[in-house]
C-alpha cells in the first residue's frame, strides 16, 4: 500500500507562538580550524579548554571558544588529560615517529616535553588518572606512571593478549578499562584484572565510559548501566540503541550521549533520552566536555560545537517568548505522494523546515535559507523509505523553535 502524510489536523491553520531566544540551540565556535579537525577529545582546567584534534594537535581556548589557539603537539592528540597543573596529550599515529607517544606540559600549552620511558606502545587511545597516578590506554594493553610521565610501566596481567583498550575510566579507586572484547576491572592499580562484561553481548564495542555518583555508564551500540561496579549490566533504555555511543559526559545528574545522529540526553539515568540537537549543523559528535555553563561538541568535520547547560536542562532557565505569529498548513492531507506546505511568517529571517523521529533523527529536510515576511510554500515529495510512526515537523526561525506532530500510515 502507498504511504499516506498526515499532519494532526489540529495543527492546520494554526498559529504558532515561538520562542524567541536566539541563543537557545548550538553555536558552533571559531574552531578549531584547518587540516585534521576531527575533535577527537577535550580537557578542561578552569577557564582552560583543551581540544585534541585527529592531525592537527592540540587547541586552546580561554574565552568559551571565541578564539582558538594552536598550542602544539604535531601529530594527532586523540587522547588528553590534566593531574594537578600537568596536561598530558597522547597520540595516535605511526610507531617509531618522534612525534608520537605521550607529552607532558607544564605551561598550559606554550610548551610540550615527550615522555615515553618505559611505554611499548606509541599509539595512545585513552587517559584516566587516580590520585596521582596516571593510567594510559593503548594497543598493548594499559601502562601506568606514578611520577608524572617520568616513566611508565605496564599494568595488563589479567587482561586477554594485545588487550586494544578504546576507553578507561576511574571510579574512586576502582579502574575500568574496555575494547571489543569486554569490560575488565581492576581494584590495585593495574596490578590484576578481572573481566566484568556480563549483561554486555559478546563482541561489544566499548567507546566511552561515564561515571555519576555509585553508576557507571558505558557507551557503545547503544547504552549499558553498571549499578554495582561492572559485576552486572543492564541496558537502562533501547532508546540508544543501533546508535554508535561515540562519548559520555556527565553534568550532575545529568548524563550526555554523542552519536553519529548528534547528541542525546537522560536525566533519568538513561531510562530515558532526548534528542538536543538544535541548531547542530553536524551530527557526527566525537567528544563532549562541561566547561563551566556550557556544554561543548567536537565533531568531526566542523570543530567544537557549544551550547548553555540551563538550555537543555533547566527549562525554567529559559526566557519568557516574545510573540512572533507564525502559521503552517499542509495540502492535501492525508496524502499518498506529496504535500505542499505552507508557512506564513510576520518576519523576515533564517529559516529551517525539517522532519525528525522522536529521536530527534532527521528524515527530510524540507528548506533552509533566508525568507522575508508573509507565506511561502515548499513541495515535499521525498517519502520513500519513511516507516509508519509519529514523527515532528520542525520549524526554526531567528533561534526560535517550534514543533509539531506528523504521522506516517501505510
Amino acid at each position: 500500500m502507498k504511504k499516506k502524510l498526515i499532519f494532526v489536523a489540529s495543527i492546520l491553520s494554526v498559529a504558532f507562538i515561538f520562542r524567541a531566544e536566539a541563543s537557545a540551540q548550538w553555536v558552533q565556535t571559531s574552531g578549531p580550524t584547518g587540516n585534521g579537525t576531527f575533535v577527537e577529545c577535550f580537557a578542561v582546567n578552569g577557564t582552560n579548554l583543551f581540544a585534541g584534534t585527529q592531525d592537527g594537535g592540540v587547541f586552546l581556548s580561554t574565552n568559551n571558544g571565541t578564539s582558538w589557539t594552536w598550542v602544539g603537539v604535531l601529530n594527532g592528540a586523540t587522547a588528553l588529560t590534566i593531574s594537578g597543573t600537568n596536561i598530558f596529550a597522547g597520540t595516535y599515529g605511526i610507531a617509531g615517529l618522534s612525534g608520537d607517544g605521550v607529552f607532558l606540559s607544564t605551561d598550559t600549552g606554550k610548551s610540550w616535553t615527550a615522555v615515553n620511558n618505559g611505554l611499548t606502545e606509541s599509539d595512545v587511545t585513552a587517559f584516566a588518572t587516580i590520585g596521582t597516578n596516571i593510567f594510559l590506554g593503548s594497543k598493548e594493553g594499559v601502562f601506568l606512571s606514578t611520577n608524572s610521565g617520568s616513566n611508565w610501566t605496564a599494568v595488563s596481567n589479567g587482561l586477554p593478549s594485545n588487550y586494544y583498550v578504546l576507553s578507561i575510566a576511574a571510579s574512586g579507586s576502582n579502574l575500568f578499562v574496555a575494547d571489543g572484547g569486554g569490560v575488565f576491572l581492576s581494584t590495585n592499580n593495574g596490578t590484576s584484572w578481572t573481566d566484568v562484561s556480563n549483561g554486555i553481548p559478546a563482541n561489544t564495542i566499548i567507546n566511552s565510559f561515564a561515571v555519576s555518583g555509585t553508576n557507571l555508564f558505558a557507551g557503545g551500540n547503544g547504552i549499558f548501566l553498571s549499578t554495582n561496579n561492572g559485576t552486572s549490566w543492564t541496558v537502562p533504555s533501547t532508546s540508544l540503541t543501533g546508535k554508535n555511543v561515540n562519548t559520555l559526559t556527565v553534568s550532575g545528574g545529568n548524563l550526555f550521549a554523542g552519536t553519529q545522529f548528534g547528541v542525546f540526553l537522560s536525566t533519568d539515568n538513561g531510562t530515558n533520552w532526548k534528542a538536543a540537537n538544535i541548531g547542530l549543523m553536524d551530527s557526527q559528535v566525537l567528544s563532549l566536555a562541561v566547561g563551566g555553563t556550557n556544554l561543548y561538541a567536537g565533531t568531526n568535520s566542523s570543530g567544537v560545537w557549544r551550547r548553555p547547560l540551563s538550555e537543555m536542562i533547566n527549562t525554567s532557565a529559559v526566557a519568557t517568548p516574545a510573540p512572533i505569529q507564525t502559521s503552517i498548513s499542509t495540502y492535501p492531507n492525508p496524502l499518498s505522494q506529496s504535500t505542499t506546505i505552507r508557512f506564513t511568517s510576520a518576519e523576515s529571517g533564517v529559516a529551517r523546515v525539517t522532519v525528525v523521529n522522536l529521536l530527534g533523527e532527521e528524515v527530510a529536510r524540507v528548506f533552509e535559507g533566508a525568507l522575508t515576511s508573509g507565506e511561502h510554500s515548499w513541495v515535499w515529495s521525498k517519502l520513500t523509505g519513511l516507516p509508519t510512526g509519529m514523527y515532528e515537523c520542525v520549524v526554526e526561525m531567528n533561534g526560535s523553535v517550534q514543533q509539531v506532530p506528523v504521522v506516517v500510515t501505510r
